[in-house]
Formats: C-alpha cells, structure tokens, sequence
C-alpha cells in the first residue's frame, strides 16, 4: 500500500513537471522573440533540469 501512495505521489509530481516543461518553452519562445537571450538561457536550462527528474521518477516508477 506504501508503495502504490509513493508511484501516486510520483506520477502527480510528473504531471507537474510536464505543466511547468510546457510553461517554461511558451516563457522561453517569449524572451527570444523579445531579444533577452540570457533570460532564454535561464528557461532552458531549467527546463532541462525538470527533465531530468523527470526521467527519473519515471525510471522509479517502472522499477517498482
């Protein structure tokens, strides 16, 4: 039971992660058009951040 609250918890986290991915590429497109290209910097590498937990919750996930 402990287990299947912890793949919730983590596929709920995901789902966040896939919102705010999809947030960041809008906030990123945005400031390149508008020239502030370290500001773009800054989105993309969050953005590579979150995928990376991403790709790891997952990987939990289908370990579990």
């Amino acid at each position: 039971m402990e287990d299947l609250m912890k793949i919730i918890k983590w596929r709920d986290e995901i789902a966040e992660i896939e919102y705010t991915i999809d947030k960041l590429i809008e906030a990123e497109r945005n400031a390149v058009d508008e020239e502030l290209y370290e500001k773009a910097q800054l989105f993309l590498q969050e953005r590579g951040r979150l995928i990376g937990r991403k790709k790891y919750l997952t990987t939990k996930i289908k370990n579990k």
